[in-house]
């Protein structure tokens, strides 16, 4: 961390990047971390060597030459077919170039997707820190690259084809360049060529003929002129080929001779994904018959005898003009593809090994061996750190690759890899639509989101394996032995035989996912991360995992935290204070541990040095956990942060039993506040729209808005001057006694929204009813279910709702809502649930809320003038319900809360934020739901009761379950802004939330005269 006042700031910060630098978890020996360049060759390399870089599009690790002769050859792992065995001599100038230099056997990409591929081996980073997710993901220009680095140093840098990533137009840092938008066609294509600044129809290139062909006659034309102006300045290429890419039709010249080939199918062809693709279970249903299986094959094949052709004249290029000793020549492809194995028809984007196991070749004759052949497993995001190790820079902490140069030389080889070399790694699949990007490929639309964790050469007795998780769906969990099945036909995550392993695999990905930063770039409820959830990726961010004041967008000495007086960073169990984003993993028993920024007294701060905030901007959001330690109404006035001067600036703050969001501008002052009771940890959010409103939010709610229409004039603010945590730069008696913790400053690109401050706040789900059932998080589907077929929408407009200009919803006792969620099935160490009711009558028993199956449940219900809470954990043999009062009211605000991360497992009951109940569960989780069942349910049951009941129709339904046994009617009455959280809210926290709905939602008592809800007029 850096601090002022303190002589350890530079070792430990040097400590704390060498913790990060390798974010997939090796270790560094002290010969390998000294000596890391390489030396194959007794000709030695110059200092800088030149760098192209060729990308295939879709290419399969096994279907060239050299990859198709080991398997033949059985110099493979075992078990693998070669199913493109005339694919032999097919490449000879690809195998060539492996020949030349080194193959890697076990090269891998971190998503399988083109412009997502593409970005990793750009930035080095993984998909959730660079920002490209799908194929219509813009990189940000802020977001550095290696030819943003190498461009730094002296380097020519050059891209050449495909970009992909969504319209985007721009090519950062790269200084040359002809281009095109999209993924192309193979003929007839119109590039486009540098600056930015002329007027594209000034800068449009037509070629006719072949795509690829045309991209390489413009990396011979940026030869020549480079010989010509700067032959003395190494340089940089990057050239994305088309081939073999969909459609598949060669062009002319390109044709394959398949007589007497029959096309074979994999072993895996029959292996079905548990999802549904959309694919038939015949073999060659996708292709109509086996003939035109043959042809797809014929023409995908002649695809890479064009690519072939193309990694040709590149290599002839360099060579006719004296380069390739100097050149670093590096092959891959940006995903795999899958041929009719497990029932996918060249498809990518899954898991399996046909999709993310690319071929990757290097040719550097100056350093590389001839026929070097490297077993150790490589990355896509290793790209960008191998060639910044190449040109002898240094590679940047951010980048979460590492150098994969010492492989290269055998000597070093064999030093580092039985060490530190990691053969684990993480793939991580951003599948279905979410709520702001929607994929118009079909294919996309099929493939769910999946973590994935792959181990490599295996160690000790833990076997090569491949653990598949799907966060929607924990059915479908995958397991595969990849030593014994490559192919993986048999999945083992059922049986009770490899039970340790799926465990040991779990809790290694869940550790490494959270080194890579996935859980603090997606929600995390109820120890399951939902990664097609992402956060926007913020400008600046400081979780402080690892004990560091890093800023973990960037790792940069300018954009870290600067600690001054007393502020510390502080070891926490996150069982005991319930602290922010991470819940502790029910796979994993041991206590999780979390560090917070500590603020002693109030003089204490950290200052915030980032010229990333100096830049213009129209939106400027700020989220951060908070606890107070002081007594609120000690709290005269304490700064939480500050940036800007005393004309213009921006502060959160508290003030007395106060939040206070304040703008300033030219001086004049805008304010939002809203009660503050807590000393409990506090989600809270400040955000300055300058076109619209100053926001303020606690909890993932709202709490406070000041509409900036006297800015109407204003677009953008600039605030030249640095920011502070805990206390101003200029007045140190200000300060803000507590810790904070997951503090993300973001700006305009990152478009956050309400759901952003409802997701960090760990709300999972909450419904408004504003004209729809749909939950505002968009992770839960309500759906109404009906024993009356007449039932109508049940939506009602606002005279007997909680909020003026409002809709609520009404039950009549014949219908109930299903919550379709996986996610609210699971097992949960804590939980708010809270809600606005009124009723029609209190006599009848009546289900509020449910959630749970055969494993255990919760259930709120209203029965015999009481409000109960049931919950059950059978796997602990525990059932217990509890009860208190209910008042006949118009409307009452309910809460319930259970914390199983506290000893004891408290519960408590609250009506209009007052407890009316607390207790000890003994409890630590509610257990999970039974694969039978994976709803929850408003106003009814999910089918976790067994009992009976009778509809206002006269007939009777018998509900069979197993979570709780007793009778259960529908409700009747109306709820409003019904709210759950993964975590337990306290006693004043719960006090703010109502006081804070009652004044700003105006709640009142209806002097007419109640009427059931089926006799009211809908809206």
């Amino acid at each position: 961390m850096l601090r002022e006042d303190s002589d350890e700031s530079g070792r430990l910060q040097d400590d704390e990047r060498n913790k990060k630098q390798a974010q997939r978890g090796y270790h560094h020996s002290p010969s390998a971390s000294s000596n890391r360049t390489p030396a194959a060759s007794s000709q030695p390399p110059l200092s800088r060597p030149n760098f192209v870089i060729v990308i295939a599009d879709d290419l399969r690790w096994d279907a060239v030459g050299y990859a198709q002769k080991e398997l033949a050859a059985d110099k493979h792992p075992p078990f693998r077919e070669a199913l493109f065995p005339w694919m032999q001599e097919a490449t000879p100038n690809i195998d060539r170039l492996a020949a030349g230099g080194a193959r890697f056997r076990n090269a891998y990409v971190t998503l399988s997707s083109c412009s997502a591929s593409r970005a990793c081996m750009l930035t080095g980073r993984y998909n959730f820190m660079n920002g490209v997710y799908r194929n219509n993901d813009e990189l940000s220009s802020d977001m550095p690259t290696y030819a943003c680095l190498l461009g730094d140093a002296g380097y020519k840098t050059a891209y050449i084809g495909k970009w992909h990533m969504g319209k985007q137009s721009e090519r950062p840092c790269f200084q040359w360049y002809r281009t095109y938008i999209g993924s192309a066609t193979y003929y007839h294509m119109v590039f486009y060529k540098e600056p930015d600044t002329a007027p594209l129809e000034e800068r449009l290139i037509k070629r006719q003929g072949w795509v690829d062909k045309a991209k390489t006659d413009f990396f011979t034309e940026f030869l020549e002129e480079h010989q010509a102006t700067s032959h003395d300045q190494p340089f940089l290429v990057t050239i994305g080929l088309k081939a073999p890419h969909k459609p598949f039709l060669p062009g002319k010249g390109h044709a394959f001779n398949f007589t007497g080939i029959e096309p074979k199918l994999s072993r895996n062809h029959n292996t079905a994904p548990p999802f549904d693709a959309g694919m038939d279970t015949e073999p060659f249903s996708f292709y109509g018959s086996e003939d035109g299986f043959s042809q797809t094959l014929e023409n995908y094949s002649s695809l890479i005898a064009s690519l072939d052709d193309s990694v040709g004249r590149v290599y002839a290029a360099l060579e006719e003009r004296g380069l390739l000793d100097n050149t670093v020549i590096m092959f891959v492809s940006d995903n795999g593809l899958t041929a009719n194995n497990h029932q996918l028809s060249f498809y990518k984007f899954v898991a399996y090994e046909e999709s993310i196991r690319v071929p990757l070749a290097i040719h550097y004759p100056a350093l590389i061996k001839r026929n070097t052949v490297i077993d150790q497993t490589v990355l896509n995001v290793d790209i960008a750190p191998t060639l910044l190790d190449f040109a002898g820079l240094e590679v940047p902490p951010y980048m979460q690759g590492i150098s994969f140069m010492p492989l290269l030389d055998a000597a070093q080889r064999a030093e580092v890899a039985p060490f530190w070399w990691p053969n684990h790694f993480a793939y991580v699949y951003l599948g279905l639509k979410d709520d702001a990007v929607s994929e118009a490929a079909s294919d996309v639309a099929r493939i769910p989101t999946c973590m994935v964790w792959r181990t490599g050469e295996s160690v000790g007795t833990q076997p090569d394996a491949k653990l598949t998780e799907y966060p929607q769906w924990k059915e479908w969990t995958e397991l595969f032995r990849l030593d014994d099945d490559p192919e993986e036909t048999a999945n083992l995550a059922n049986g009770p035989k490899y039970a340790p392993l799926l465990q040991k695999l779990r809790e290694e990905m869940d550790d490494h996912m959270m080194d890579l930063s996935l859980y603090q770039r997606s929600p995390v409820y109820r120890g399951t991360a939902l990664p097609h959830r992402l956060y926007p990726l913020p400008l600046l961010e400081w979780p402080f995992d690892h004990e560091s004041t890093e800023d973990i967008r960037w790792r940069d000495a300018a954009s870290n935290l600067t600690l001054v007086g007393n502020a510390t960073l502080t070891r926490v169990a996150d069982t005991l204070l319930q602290t922010p984003y991470y819940q502790p993993r029910l796979t994993n028993n041991a206590l999780q541990l979390s560090y917070v920024l500590t603020f002693v007294t109030q003089s204490d701060r950290a200052i915030v040095r980032s010229p990333l905030l100096w830049r213009p901007f129209s939106v400027r959001t700020i989220t951060l956990w908070v606890q107070l330690r002081a007594n609120p109404d000690d709290a005269v006035y304490q700064l939480i942060y500050s940036e800007g001067t005393d004309t213009t600036g921006l502060q959160l703050r508290v003030e007395l039993r106060s939040l206070v969001a304040k703008l300033k501008v030219d001086g004049e002052d805008y304010s939002v506040t809203a009660p503050y009771t807590a000393t409990e940890w506090t989600a809270v959010a400040v955000q300055v729209d300058v076109t619209k409103a100053l926001s303020l939010y606690m909890s993932g709610l709202r709490v406070g808005r000041m509409p900036l229409s006297s800015l109407s004039g204003e677009e953008i603010l600039t605030i030249e001057a640095d920011a502070s945590l805990g206390a101003s730069a200029s007045d140190v008696a200000d300060g803000f006694v507590g810790m904070l913790d997951d503090i993300r400053i973001y700006d305009d690109a990152a478009n956050v929204g309400s759901i952003t401050f409802k997701r960090q706040a760990r709300m999972v789900a909450r419904f408004n009813f504003e004209d729809s059932l749909t939950d505002e998080l968009l992770q839960n589907e309500a759906t109404v279910q009906t024993e009356l077929l007449q039932a109508e929408y049940p939506l009602y407009d606002a005279e007997d709702n909680p909020r003026f200009n409002s809709t609520t919803i009404s039950f009549d006792g014949d219908y109930h809502l299903i919550l379709e969620s996986d996610l609210l099935s699971r097992p949960c160490r804590s939980f708010t649930l809270m809600v606005f009711l009124k009723l029609v009558r209190l006599e009848e028993m009546q289900l509020v809320y449910e959630e749970g199956g055969h494993g255990g449940g919760l259930s709120l219900t209203l029965w015999d003038g009481s409000l109960r809470l049931a919950i059950a954990d059978h796997a602990a043999g525990v059932e217990k319900t509890y009860s208190a009062a209910y008042p006949e009211a118009e409307w009452n605000h309910v809460t319930v809360t259970f914390d199983g991360r506290m000893a004891e497992g408290p519960v408590a009951i609250y009506i209009n934020a007052v407890q009316v109940l607390s207790a000890n569960s003994t409890l630590t989780q509610i257990g999970d739901i039974s694969a039978s069942w994976k709803d929850a349910a408003i106003g009814g049951s999910a089918g976790t009761v067994t009992g009976t009941t009778s509809s206002s129709n006269g007939t009777t339904t018998t509900v069979a379950g197993t979570a709780f046994s007793r009778p259960y009617g529908r409700f009747m009455g109306w709820m409003d802004e019904l709210t759950i959280w993964d975590i337990a809210l306290s006693d004043s926290q719960i006090r703010d939330m109502r006081s804070i709905r009652v004044v700003n939602a105006l709640i009142t008592t209806n002097t007419k005269t109640d009427t059931t809800p089926t006799q009211k007029q809908q809206k």
